[in-house]
């Protein structure tokens, strides 16, 4: 190797090593907003005086509880087709009532949906060690 080179490769590296020297503190890296959890939750509330809730999803199952007008429930499942009860056409809807499983018909109640997402989002200027969780809800 000639001198030439040497003294090239050498200035070289020291302009290397000045250029690393000129970050001061932690690098920032920014992400966007990234779901970690998303959840979605269907309850019911009745809209009759008085709906009974049975134990299969037909007129003739056994009837656990009668729920009142305003009364909430969790919606667990549906069945698949759609049937006529007393004049009413609609699906049984599986629920959970404090804590007691059973069938109420969807002619008689109105289903809300409600959804949220949690994200993971550092906050600005931060590093990744400093995180936050946002909530954004319907």
């Amino acid at each position: 190797m000639t001198a030439r080179r040497k003294i090239f490769a050498v200035a070289g590296f020291l302009f290397g090593l000045a250029a690393c020297g000129q970050h001061e503190g932690k690098p920032t890296l920014m992400l966007p907003p990234t779901p970690i959890l998303q959840i979605t939750t269907r309850w019911a509330v009745v809209d009759v005086p008085v709906l009974r809730l049975r134990d299969a999803p037909t007129k003739a199952g056994v009837v656990l509880s009668s729920l009142s007008a305003g009364a909430r429930v969790e919606v667990l499942t549906q069945t698949v087709d759609e049937v006529e009860v007393d004049g009413q056409t609609n699906r049984w809807y599986q629920v959970n009532h404090n804590g007691t499983r059973g069938w109420m018909f969807g002619a008689y109640m109105t289903e809300v949906t409600i959804s949220a997402e949690y994200f993971l989002a550092p906050r600005a200027g931060s590093d990744l060690s400093d995180r936050s969780i946002q909530v954004a809800g319907s």
